[in-house]
């Protein structure tokens, strides 16, 4: 018996899983680097979070619900980052950009694979 259902992922779900990736690795190294605990535990949910999900995608378990959960866990994080950091233009380092980017996108595919499976 197989654990992933790949056949059924589409060139949309795989963009998904590699910005997922992306930002995942990039909480996950944050956890290991930040010295507040609070910082670091909170990377490192968000970090396994991710990974979570994209797990449960591949594995064909409950896609709809987990896109939809997907939307306020991703966005939630862009939000958070803003009121916390409270970024102003050229204050915005490379991996902020590159996360932030990726999570932005990220939201955006959730929507479109949600609205094509309803």
């Amino acid at each position: 018996m197989e654990r992933f259902e790949t056949g059924s992922l589409t060139a949309i779900h795989w963009l998904a899983i590699g910005l997922a990736g992306l930002s995942g690795a990039i909480h996950l190294l944050l956890a290991a680097i930040v010295p507040a605990f609070a910082l670091r535990a909170s990377f490192l949910v968000a970090g396994v979070g991710f990974f979570v999900g994209i797990g449960l995608v591949m594995a064909d378990h409950e896609r709809t619900w987990i896109y939809l959960l997907g939307l306020p866990f991703t966005g939630g994080q862009v939000v958070l980052w803003y009121l916390i950091i409270g970024p102003t233009p050229g204050s915005i380092g490379v991996i902020d950009a590159v996360d932030k980017s990726a999570q932005l996108v990220l939201v955006v595919l959730l929507v479109v694979l949600y609205a094509r499976e309803r």
